[in-house]
């Protein structure tokens, strides 16, 4: 009989290694725990450091991207756009058929606590206003002028002012 070269030959009992049972693999539970330490230290970092909403800066930034949007509007369409304004909201109205007709479905009503002022026009003053004829308070036309009276957010004493766009900023040469 042949003789096996020497690496494949069978090894003799007393030259096997020794047989080690296999380590259980995956995470200790010490390791799970600091791993969840560690995520839970850094979630409280973030919530502690994080500020809270400001309703002020958001309204204000939310009606100023309803009047740059009335403004494209009115550019694109031609037609005149207006915003309602009361105490605690506003709509966005059109010019349509020969009367003002509002855009949407609601009104946009605004956070708790934050309420609007603005120079109230003299048609609206008088308490015999018409209920059934919409008006609006501010008015963008398809060249993109408007009124030049800001609109006044404010909230426990503190306010920022919105100026209306002009239509001049970033009309093209």
């Amino acid at each position: 009989m042949r003789a096996l070269p020497a690496n494949l030959a069978p090894m003799k009992e007393s030259e096997r290694p020794a047989h080690h049972p296999a380590r259980a693999s995956g995470f200790s539970l010490v390791e799970v725990l600091v791993t969840l330490l560690i995520t839970a230290l850094a979630s409280a970092l973030i919530v502690a450091t994080a500020r809270p909403s400001d309703p002020l800066k958001t309204e204000g930034e939310r009606l100023t991207r309803a009047l740059e949007q009335m403004q494209s509007q009115a550019r694109i369409s031609g037609t005149p756009m207006g915003m309602v304004l009361e105490p605690k909201g506003y709509a966005i109205v059109a010019w349509r058929e020969g009367t003002w007709s509002t855009v949407g479905s609601q009104k946009h009503a605004l956070a708790s606590g934050v309420s609007i002022r603005w120079a109230l026009p003299s048609s609206k003053a008088g308490p015999a206003a018409a209920e059934t004829q919409l008006s609006p308070d501010l008015i963008i036309d398809p060249l993109g002028h408007s009124t030049v009276e800001p609109i006044v957010l404010e909230t426990k004493g503190r306010e920022v002012s919105i100026s209306p766009p002009t239509g001049s900023a970033d009309r093209a040469p």
